[in-house]
């Protein structure tokens, strides 16, 4: 097994380069907890490689509970990695603080050291950005996406805020200082020009080979707080100018949730998969 723990989650990136197969696990939580002293609740990294000659995974030195391979100590709903250009993985998630007398919700990023995807710096929490953007509810979550477009490989991050209703998208050039992050302003361009797009927590990527990103979300139209006319629908982001373009994909008494999206190379085509309740 990768994680023997009940109600563990994972995320699973593969690194062709290096041949590498990396899978980050954790305890799942509807609402997330704040940070957590027991490692068995913690998020962990770990490496595989594909030996061809046995046609099986070998786990790498690292195993679940070790030290050095700790994301992070929140316990959270959902937290995805993805990988940089210079060899960095980044991780996303919702993590819980207290403030005052109250329990509030934050984006989170964790990144690992360069060339060192399995050694962790500590989490930053977005609980500044202006607006208070970063502050979500307890049911929201963030996505991580690597791309390259014409300024060169970045990473971005895309998460639903149900406090304000809203999706937002930052980036981050892989050469910056990891704290340095760019609210997408052609992301919010596009938001101001369409009929409100209300926030939920459903979302997935995917990227083409030309560095264009999909990112595709549900929205909460089914519960008619907008009266939008769509559920499902794909923000697609083109690598030339960095322009945002929405692309409804199912209406909004479709009942359709848990999308994913897919990109073609051969056929040059996206498709889309999702739960119909």
């Amino acid at each position: 097994y990768v994680d023997h723990r009940l109600n563990s989650r994972s995320d699973v990136l593969w690194d062709e380069a290096n041949n590498k197969l990396y899978i980050a696990t954790h305890l799942k939580q509807e609402n997330p907890s704040n940070q957590n002293t027991n490692p068995a609740n913690w998020a962990y990294m770990q490496e595989y490689h594909y030996n061809a000659g046995s046609g099986t995974w070998v786990p790498d030195d690292n195993t679940l509970g070790d030290s050095d391979d700790v994301i992070t100590n929140y316990i959270v709903e959902s937290l995805v990695i993805d990988l940089d250009s210079q060899n960095r993985m980044w991780a996303t998630y919702i993590a819980r603080e207290n403030v005052g007398d109250a329990s509030e919700y934050f984006v989170a990023i964790s990144s690992s050291h360069v060339g060192d995807p399995s050694s962790w710096n500590a989490p930053v929490l977005w609980d500044s950005l202006p607006g208070g953007i970063g502050q979500v509810a307890s049911d929201d979550i963030s996505g991580l996406v690597a791309f390259e477009d014409a300024g060169g490989p970045k990473v971005g991050v895309l998460w639903s805020n149900q406090r304000l209703n809203e999706f937002y998208f930052s980036w981050r050039n892989d050469a910056d200082p990891v704290t340095t992050w760019t609210i997408d302003a052609e992301f919010e361009s596009l938001k101001a020009s369409l009929d409100p797009i209300s926030a939920d927590d459903h979302m997935n990527f995917a990227v083409t080979p030309d560095g264009d990103v999909l990112a595709i979300v549900k929205t909460s139209a089914n519960l008619n707080q907008a009266n939008e006319d769509t559920l499902v629908g794909i923000f697609a982001r083109d690598n030339a100018d960095g322009s945002w373009s929405w692309h409804p994909v199912s209406p909004s008494d479709s009942f359709d949730t848990r999308p994913v999206v897919l990109f073609n190379e051969s056929s040059n085509t996206v498709s889309v998969s999702y739960t119909h309740l």
